[in-house]
C-alpha cells in the first residue's frame, strides 16, 4: 500500500483455482489456476475508506 497524500494505493495479487462439475453440478474438480493482479485507489470517508477507481490497466498498461 502506498499513501499520496489523503489517498492510498492498494496492490492486490490473487491467485483464484475454479472448479467445475459434470453436467448435474456434482463431482467437483479443480481447474487450471490463473493469477491476477489489481491496484486501487481509496481516499478517506469518515471513519473508513472509499473505493476511488481501478488504476490497474494504467499500472500494468492491459
Amino acid at each position: 500500500m502506498e499513501i499520496q497524500g489523503a489517498r492510498a494505493k492498494v496492490r492486490i495479487q490473487e491467485i483464484t483455482t475454479p472448479y467445475t462439475t459434470d453436467r448435474s453440478g456434482a463431482d467437483p474438480r479443480p481447474d487450471v489456476p490463473w493469477a491476477g493482479q489489481h491496484v486501487y485507489v481509496f481516499e478517506p470517508a469518515g471513519d473508513g475508506w472509499k473505493f476511488v477507481k481501478d488504476v490497474s490497466k494504467e499500472e500494468f498498461g492491459s
